[in-house]
């Protein structure tokens, strides 16, 4: 070792630059110098960190280099304890919290590390969006009651939370609503405040899907006049400034919208059944200008299986961790055989090259007659969580997915039960209605029919 620290900094650096984390955290342990060396900011912004981390990032793409080396090593110890423990087919330290919800939860995100969000619907089917926190004794901080309200999102950044709600009023004239709330973990209670209200008021034109990614939130609007034709509805929260784009409508089907810090993507089934995304740069949509994509993916083509057969899915997770890449997964029957089949694409965010594409990753065969009722997939597309249903048993299972980056052995890919059958769980998974993930903390929550709702933490 006496040997190896009379090399120059400068080739240490690009050493220890180069090894895993694994590795460059057992070097660390050997000494007081190749831990001080170790301990580098620029050691740590180079290391490639193929878990996905617990750090929010100020840049789509950006990755950690906006951290201090110390927190990336604490997000990157915290990250290989969960790898650990997710890839564990036995495993039995699984801390499974009830929340005392009253009403039936259609739809739940998990906020920071202390809240969750719910909206749900009452016995006479008034709707409402209400934040709760789990720490020690689990209550409820906040409650509103949103007419008709049939979707959220919500994005968690510097203590301050912004939800975008889309609801209707008794004529179907749909809304989006920004409310913003400020958690103070002193506090025992808080409130929503609108400050943002857009309603349609064009006949036929609906709302469909709505993101938030820190102060920016996005709508999907379809305009239902004879031929369908998509817009987007962008907004700055802080300003309270917005703009409507009409987007690509011709030929397409399954449109869907994904937010991210400095990209927007519009995915949707086109042509022959080809599944492409279009990519926008968000600090290039001007008002009263016709939005011109960057970048435009052809993601598979789905012609060679039936109109019945494929989906695909999207992270619900807001994008605020830095990932390189956007991840698709894609439900298909690819063979002759028919046999059910899910495929993890990756979109480069930040191409290196012009000739870089979409990543084909692993594809995940359905071993028997099933089909997944709700399938989540991670922020990075390194992780999977999905409720199955096997037909010829007329069961349900719930399922956990590892989609890591292959190795010698594949060992980073496994599919297995989210938990194993000897431990009793409070309810049977055909009573959930909603599922949420998160990727980085390996979080769960389950929303039951019974009006339960469960968070699960590995």
């Amino acid at each position: 070792m006496a040997h190896f620290l009379e090399l120059p900094d400068d080739i240490l650096f690009v050493i220890l630059s180069s090894l895993s984390p694994e590795d460059l955290l057992s070097v660390q342990q050997t000494c007081r110098g190749m831990h001080v060396l170790g301990s580098a900011d620029h050691v740590w912004h180079a290391l490639q960190i193929d878990l996905p981390l617990d750090l929010q990032s100020a840049d789509s793409g950006s990755g950690t280099s906006s951290h201090p080396a110390a927190l990336i090593r604490q997000s990157t110890i915290r990250a290989l304890r969960l790898d650990q423990n997710w890839h564990k087919p036995k495993e039995s330290r699984i801390k499974l919290t009830r929340i005392p919800h009253t009403d039936i939860v259609d739809q739940i995100q998990l906020v920071g590390k202390e809240h969750v969000l719910t909206l749900s619907r009452s016995g006479n089917l008034a709707t409402f969006l209400t934040l709760w926190r789990t720490t020690v004794a689990i209550s409820s901080v906040a409650r509103i009651e949103i007419p008709n309200a049939s979707k959220f999102s919500a994005s968690l950044e510097d203590g301050k939370l912004v939800v975008a709600s889309l609801s209707s009023d008794h004529y179907g004239k749909g809304s989006l609503r920004l409310y913003d709330l400020a958690l103070d973990d002193a506090e025992e209670s808080c409130q929503f405040e609108e400050v943002f209200c857009q309603s349609l008021s064009e006949p036929g034109n609906a709302f469909f899907d709505v993101h938030v990614v820190g102060r920016t939130a996005i709508s999907g609007i379809a305009a239902l006049n004879g031929s369908i034709c998509y817009k987007l509805l962008l907004v700055d929260v802080d300003s309270r400034k917005f703009d409507y784009f009409d987007m690509p409508s011709e030929g397409v089907q399954s449109v869907r919208f994904k937010l991210y810090r400095d990209f927007i993507f519009m995915g949707a089934i086109e042509g022959a059944r080809t599944l492409t995304f279009l990519q926008y740069d968000v600090r290039a949509m001007g008002p009263c200008q016709a939005p011109i994509p960057i970048r435009k993916h052809e993601v598979c083509d789905l012609s060679r299986d039936s109109p019945l057969t494929y989906e695909y899915h999207i992270s619900t997770e807001p994008t605020v961790h830095g990932t390189k890449y956007f991840p698709v997964a894609v439900q298909h029957t690819p063979d002759s055989a028919n046999r059910r089949a899910i495929t993890i694409y990756k979109i480069p965010l930040l191409p290196k090259r012009a000739t870089e594409t979409v990543q084909s990753g692993p594809t995940l065969w359905m071993t028997r007659d099933s089909t997944t009722d709700v399938f989540c997939l991670g922020e990075t597309g390194f992780r999977a969580v999905w409720l199955e249903r096997w037909w010829d048993a007329d069961e349900f299972h719930f399922a956990k997915a590892a989609l890591g980056p292959e190795g010698p052995s594949n060992d980073k890919r496994v599919v297995q039960p989210l938990w194993p059958a000897h431990l009793g769980l409070p309810f049977e998974p055909h009573a959930c209605h909603a599922i949420y993930f998160e990727e980085a903390t390996g979080r769960i929550c389950f929303s039951l029919h019974t009006e339960e709702v469960y968070l699960m933490e590995f």
